[in-house]
């Protein structure tokens, strides 16, 4: 027999509910999580890039300023012994000064020289050194030539030959524009020697220089926005100050 469809509606009104724990998540509730999982991932990972964009832009820094201080040592110590060359058989010694430029100067200087040698017969070896900015890579390079003893005196070889050492002395070097260049020449009073925008001043000129302003600027290797290294110094040339 049938049961009544009465009894039938009771029992279905009286049957046991699932418990709130068993309900599970709605799909707004679901939502709603997934759009807060999304904005604490945002959060993490902009403090990550964050934190990251900081250390690279640190070891940037830190690594041009490495270059422009070494660059601005090594001009510095060796500009500082320019000096004249003593000709053979010629009473008034060569200038000191073989070319200046903007971005690139070659000289003699007495930074090599050796405490222990006799100079009875022969004044102090000197060396040829030039230093210049590779205009395609933007790197320093320093550049020696060995003197050859010729009676009394040291002759080198013609500049064009090829030198007897190179070292590259880092690379990103900002191009001067119409600012202040790698090297400015001064006088004995101090006045500033004009310098053309391309080449090597003249003989006459290079023969009033006395001392020397450097301006190493590098740039960071995050781009522009790790800002460049500047150091600045200015060598007086005291194996000149004292010579007419």
């Amino acid at each position: 027999m049938s049961a009544h469809p009465a009894a039938i509606l009771r029992r279905i009104r009286h049957a046991p509910r699932p418990a709130e724990s068993d309900r599970g998540i709605t799909l707004i509730e679901l939502l709603v999580s997934m759009m807060l999982l999304g904005l604490i991932m945002a959060m993490v990972t902009g403090l990550y890039l964050s934190m990251s964009r900081s250390v690279s832009l640190g070891q940037s820094m830190d690594g041009s300023t490495r270059v422009a201080s070494n660059a601005a040592n090594e001009l510095s110590q060796v500009l500082r012994f320019a000096t004249t060359l003593k000709v053979a058989g010629v009473s008034a010694p060569s200038p000191a000064f073989v070319a200046a430029g903007r971005e690139s100067v070659t000289f003699y200087s007495n930074v090599d020289v050796n405490a222990a040698a006799s100079v009875t017969v022969l004044p102090s070896k000197p060396t040829r050194v030039k230093f210049e900015i590779d205009a395609t890579t933007r790197s320093l390079v320093e550049s020696r030539w060995t003197a050859t003893a010729s009676g009394a005196a040291w002759i080198f070889a013609a500049p064009a030959t090829t030198a007897n050492s190179s070292v590259n002395l880092g690379s990103r070097y900002i191009a001067p524009g119409a600012g202040t260049p790698l090297f400015s020449y001064f006088n004995l009073a101090g006045g500033a020697i004009a310098t053309p925008a391309t080449g090597s001043m003249s003989d006459a000129d290079m023969a009033l220089i006395r001392s020397i302003r450097i301006t190493v600027r590098v740039q960071g290797t995050s781009g522009p926005s790790a800002g460049p290294v500047l150091v600045e110094n200015t060598i007086t040339l005291p194996n000149l100050v004292v010579r007419p």
